[in-house]
């Protein structure tokens, strides 16, 4: 009980709205459809009056288009909107800053990794909370509750401060990396999870898949968790099946974008992953832009709590299959049958450890101002290789600056590493268009499924 009430009392530190927003959360996930779609749609009215009237941007593209706030009403109606892209947000970057934006309790961002394009965004503090309450409901349908303890196996993980101690001792969580995959490190691991034994533990599923498998090499084994909660990356049914059987119970899948504000979780019947509502849209469209009910299509995320930077039909990157069946579970929500993408890979060192493709992800977030998309190739284990596309403006010392900084990055993580950096003009994509971050064309355990 106590956990529980600490872990409540750190959110409402935050947002003093936190509990009776989970609270309304978990009654509300069990509406039938038409009622949240209602719902939906009254908040995206309201957030299309705010974009027109606060905005320069969307009030700009509202004239352009002979549309009246009043036009966009319904889902339906966000097809007579242009699909938005990162490109557009760049270059109209101060045209996105809603003219209240000093009144809004705001923090700043970085994401977009996946895509290869370092991505900053603004995230008000009430869609971050909001974005919190949705994934403790989430988790909640594999039975965790506000204060159970939880092993997060995620990316980097900054050395060990005040903040970060009581950050994790007021969730009761323990954060470890996943960065940096050898025998050492993911012994290391399965000796805190056999000290621990957490109740439940959320990983990348290249991550905790890779630990799989070196633990089913080792004949290892940890106390079963309640449920492994994966996010982030694509789970292939050959990761899962490893995953469960070596750990000994089930995981439950989820597909979220920080940015958009997109979430859906996955329910014991594991027939799709519900999609949230309360805080963002979520279309599939095909090629031209048109919304489907059911198939695959393109991801598009609209915000509709983001008053900091509202997204209107924010183009992901990511595919998906949408369904209109209802879940067995009795939840009214929609179902994401799968997405596409998001598979990871690891690099190889010389010394013969791996290293996510998210270690290297982190440090171009920080660069973002310098470097507007990347890519890591690897062909041998002693080489690794940057393709960069500098931003136009970016003088011979930031280059010179930038090299510096990222050989000293890599190199902490292997100091026999030959890094070589590549100024490029473009980054090729694939046949189907899709776009790698990290190619590695050395054999060694497959991480991410094919």
């Amino acid at each position: 009980m106590l956990r529980r009430e600490l872990f409540l009392l750190a959110h409402e530190f935050g947002d003093l709205s936190f509990y009776p927003t989970y609270r309304y959360l978990l009654r509300n996930q069990w509406k039938a459809y038409p009622e949240l779609l209602s719902q939906q749609e009254k908040a995206l009215r309201g957030m299309i009056r705010f974009a027109c009237e606060q905005v320069p941007y969307y009030r700009r593209i509202f004239r352009e288009l002979k549309l009246e706030p009043g036009d966009i009403r319904t889902v339906r109606d966000l097809e007579k909107l242009p699909v938005l892209t990162k490109a557009t947000i760049r270059e109209h970057w101060e045209e996105f800053k809603p003219a209240n934006l000093a009144s809004l309790n705001y923090h700043d961002e970085v994401t977009g990794g996946t895509s290869g394009t370092p991505f900053p965004f603004r995230l008000s503090t009430h869609a971050r909370f909001l974005g919190a309450a949705l994934g403790y409901r989430g988790w909640g349908y594999a039975g965790y509750q506000p204060g159970d303890s939880m092993v997060h196996l995620w990316g980097r993980i900054d050395p060990s401060t005040l903040k970060r101690t009581l950050y994790q001792t007021v969730r009761n969580i323990k954060m470890l990396s996943v960065m940096e995959m050898d025998d050492r490190h993911m012994e290391e691991i399965v000796k805190i999870l056999n000290a621990s034994r957490p109740a439940f533990i959320r990983a990348i599923p290249s991550g905790i898949y890779f630990l799989a498998c070196w633990m089913e090499k080792q004949g290892k084994t940890v106390p079963p968790p309640r449920a492994i909660l994966t996010t982030t990356e694509k789970l292939y049914p050959h990761m899962r099946k490893m995953v469960e059987e070596a750990f000994g119970c089930e995981i439950y899948d989820g597909y979220g974008l920080y940015d958009g504000g997109l979430s859906s979780f996955e329910c014991p019947e594991h027939a799709g992953l519900h999609v949230d509502t309360e805080r963002s849209i979520l279309e599939v469209a095909d090629s031209g832009g048109n919304q489907l009910e059911k198939g695959c299509g393109r991801i598009l995320a609209t915000s509709l709590v983001n008053q900091a930077l509202p997204f209107l039909r924010y183009e992901t990157g990511d595919e998906g299959q949408i369904s209109d069946e209802t879940c067995a579970c009795g939840r009214g929500s929609h179902l994401l049958k799968g997405v596409m993408g998001r598979s990871f890979d690891y690099a190889e060192t010389p010394e013969g450890m791996y290293v996510a493709a998210g270690y290297f992800m982190m440090f171009f977030w920080d660069v973002w101002r310098e470097v507007r998309e990347y890519q890591v190739v690897q062909d041998r284990p002693e080489t690794i290789v940057f393709n960069l596309v500098p931003e136009p403006d970016l003088s011979r010392e930031a280059r010179q600056a930038l090299e510096e900084k990222l050989r000293d990055y890599v190199h902490r993580s292997s100091g026999r590493w030959d890094v070589e950096i590549r100024y490029v003009d473009t980054i090729d994509r694939t046949g189907t268009g899709k776009f790698r971050f990290l190619i590695n064309r050395v054999p060694h355990p497959t991480v991410a499924g094919t």
